[in-house]
């Protein structure tokens, strides 16, 4: 074998073309290997969140992989595609994160954690942190998936914000009274409980008196709460708004080096708390940007990166933003902020009135991937979610407006039984889904107003309502 290795060298030092030929092909091969170990690895977390993307955008050189828990099974077939490798853990941990990455990793600066769900935030940047991989760090994403640290930041800022307070339990153990009556002199009542990082209105409880505060108190489980989400949830307290003069409202925005190069106000149907187990509508409707009156809204997303700035570096990514707007006084009171792409159906009606995919956008920026943002303005949007009922549905109903509907499907069947919501709405729980656009923006407000309380269905007069 050596003699023959030999014989061939000695061939090729004679002919130099095809010592040339020789070079040439060692190189090309040279390059492939560094093309294949230096390639971009993204790693796409999701414990039980919908992925609306097929990530077409990604580069098939790289390697694109999905840490999972529940959502596995619910992957499209083109999804299940382009994913080079799906893992599926049975406890959404950090330390199963962590193990999952460390295996299949191959250089770490090459490598990018992302998610598109903010209650796993923190457990995202704990895994890079852990295992150096580039990307926004614990202190930097905190404000945006802790409803207690974005607060805490904006103090000093001139931005207006809820009063609050973190719920001590151990402080409410040593004196139960005395503790409540310290939440009702900060805060009064109504008060709004709700845990720091999670989604869905989940665990969110509207307390009207000591009594009732009182029974939250000590009825709350850290054990059982733990055990269902194999984390620590905090709580915090807030002030109640009340929402007969105070419409809701989110702000999306596309933040790159500090700079925002998108931004988009919509008013939500109704406010979260009484979305879905009350009965109500879910959806948002576009805000035209030339409505003075809406200014302080539009100017809501820079004043939050500003007053962030102050304690970290802002991450590159999109800031999905909520807030109050006092229908009388004008006065805007921030709510709550995540670094991710909004939910619902709100990315549809962007991509219809602007062309911009913001879940694209969201995850091409977290991959360190080159975005191009134009905001093409077409059309007016709005979308919706109108809720299911308990009983047996006996007649589909169609609604009648005049905007254009881009898309509607019912998730409800007549003879078959459904059931009310018990929190901000799930798919399952929803009867009707539509997407509507208008060149009119007046004629779209009509028609968003009046399906914001329409029926899509007629029950069984013998069901329960």
């Amino acid at each position: 074998m050596m003699f023959i290795h030999k014989f061939i060298l000695r061939r090729i030092q004679k002919n130099r073309l095809l010592y040339f030929f020789f070079f040439c092909g060692y190189l090309l091969s040279a390059n492939i290997v560094l093309a294949k170990t230096g390639s971009m690895e993204y790693f796409v977390l999701s414990e039980d969140y919908p992925l609306k993307s097929n990530f077409e955008f990604v580069p098939k050189d790289s390697r694109l992989i999905l840490i999972a828990q529940l959502v596995s099974n619910k992957l499209t077939e083109e999804q299940r595609k382009r994913f080079d490798e799906i893992v599926v853990l049975d406890a959404f941990t950090l330390e199963n994160i962590i193990q999952a990455v460390k295996q299949r990793v191959q250089e770490t600066k090459n490598a990018r954690i992302v998610t598109n769900d903010d209650t796993i935030f923190e457990l995202a940047a704990r895994a890079r942190e852990h295992l150096h991989i580039p990307g926004p760090t614990l202190n930097e994403i905190s404000p945006f998936c802790s409803k207690y640290e974005s607060k805490k930041r904006l103090k000093g800022s001139g931005i207006h914000y809820p009063k609050f307070l973190a719920f001590d339990g151990l402080s409410f153990k040593k004196n139960p009274d005395g503790y409540v009556n310290m939440v009702y002199r900060k805060l009064k009542f109504p008060i709004i409980i709700k845990p720091i990082n999670l989604a869905a209105s989940l665990g969110v409880t509207k307390v009207n008196n000591r009594r009732e505060l009182m029974e939250w108190c000590k009825t709350y489980n850290p054990q059982a709460i733990f055990k269902a989400y194999n984390r620590d949830i905090p709580f915090i307290f807030e002030a109640f708004i009340p929402s007969n003069r105070n419409n809701l409202f989110h702000c999306d925005s596309i933040i790159y080096n500090g700079k925002i190069l998108f931004n988009q106000v919509s008013r939500y149907t109704y406010p979260c708390m009484d979305v879905g187990a009350d009965g109500k509508s879910f959806g948002s409707i576009l805000v035209p940007v030339t409505d003075e009156k809406y200014k302080a809204l539009y100017d809501l997303s820079a004043l939050v990166i500003r007053a962030f700035e102050r304690f970290s570096p802002i991450p590159n990514g999109v800031m999905h933003l909520e807030a109050f707007m006092d229908s009388f006084s004008g006065k805007v009171v921030f709510l709550e902020t995540q670094l991710r792409a909004p939910g619902g159906d709100i990315c549809s009606a962007y991509q219809n009135a602007f062309n911009i995919n913001l879940t694209e956008m969201d995850y091409s920026i977290q991959m360190g991937l080159p975005i191009l943002v134009k905001k093409e303005e077409k059309i007016y949007t709005a979308w919706l979610q109108l809720p299911t009922k308990t009983g047996i549905v006996e007649q589909l109903l169609l609604p009648t407006i005049k905007s254009k509907i881009l898309s509607m499907k019912y998730r409800v069947e007549a003879g078959k039984s459904t059931t009310k919501p018990t929190c901000l709405m799930m798919r399952k729980h929803t009867a009707l889904s539509i997407l509507i656009a208008n060149t009119q923006y007046d004629q779209l407000v009509k028609d968003f107003e009046y399906l914001k309380d329409f029926q899509p269905f007629k029950l069984k007069s013998d069901a329960i309502d």
